[in-house]
């Protein structure tokens, strides 16, 4: 028994525990060596990881740390306020936030309409997770003092094509902090100099004042009006187009 880094802690060997399928016999000492390795987060869950051989054990070790910080990742925001991925195992405080800030948030967006139920909460940061796992799309939550209070995403991600687009929200106790502002300018640095997109576009209605400073604030260039282009409550609805170029993210100190 012995603890490796990043808190993990090995259980031990099941000897020559491939041998079945290297076809060896039961008992063969030849056979690969499967090391378990165990973790418990903060929360109590438990995760294994399993490797064959020595070498095994010496590759996964390099790849502990990087789940380790995936599992925990969070990013401050300043004044409590913290930036984490929103998967699916959060949908009933999910939900909650969305209740909080229905009509608020639904004034400009149908994301309240979308998540209605827990059913429909889960779905749809499930439907989140398949795009990320498809590396098509992201979805990150703000929280303030512990609570979920709105998020920012990437509604289309295209890294072939260079081109992604970004969105937010906010329940109105969140507003005035500067929190959406903050937020984006990390998920769009990311974006360019991670991933190496060359446009980032922003689609806001022309009546969400708000966003449309955050769009100003973050550097963007509003391109022109898509007049009626989406369906909402029933009612036909423009778009401003903002967007920012990679240079023009670089030109101004980002």
């Amino acid at each position: 028994m012995g603890t490796c880094r990043a808190g993990w802690v090995r259980e031990g060997e099941l000897r020559t525990a491939c041998a079945a399928k290297c076809g060896k016999k039961a008992g063969e000492t030849e056979g690969p060596t499967l090391v378990v390795i165990d973790v418990r987060s903060a929360g109590g869950r438990r995760g294994v990881l399993k490797a064959t051989g020595r070498a095994g054990v010496r590759r996964s070790n390099d790849r502990i740390s990087a789940l380790r910080r995936m599992a925990m990742f969070a990013t401050s925001l300043g004044d409590g306020a913290e930036l984490r991925p929103l998967e699916p195992w959060r949908a009933e405080e999910f939900l909650a936030h969305m209740d909080r800030g229905r009509d608020f948030i639904g004034a400009h967006m149908e994301l309240p309409d979308l998540a209605t139920d827990l059913d429909s909460a889960r779905s749809y940061l499930q439907l989140y997770a398949d795009k990320a796992a498809s590396d098509s799309g992201r979805l990150y939550g703000i929280w303030l003092d512990g609570t979920l209070v709105g998020g920012v995403s990437f509604p289309k991600f295209d890294a072939a094509a260079g081109i992604c687009e970004a969105g937010c929200w906010l329940e109105p106790a969140a507003t005035g902090r500067g929190l959406v502002g903050c937020a984006a300018r990390l998920i769009i640095d990311w974006a360019f100099n991670e991933r190496g997109i060359h446009r980032v576009q922003w689609f806001v209605s022309p009546n969400n004042t708000p966003s449309i400073n955050v769009a100003k604030r973050l550097g963007m260039t509003r391109e022109g009006v898509l007049r009626e282009i989406y369906l909402y409550r029933g009612v036909r609805h423009d778009a401003e187009v903002w967007s920012v170029l990679a240079p023009e993210w670089q030109a101004l100190g980002n």
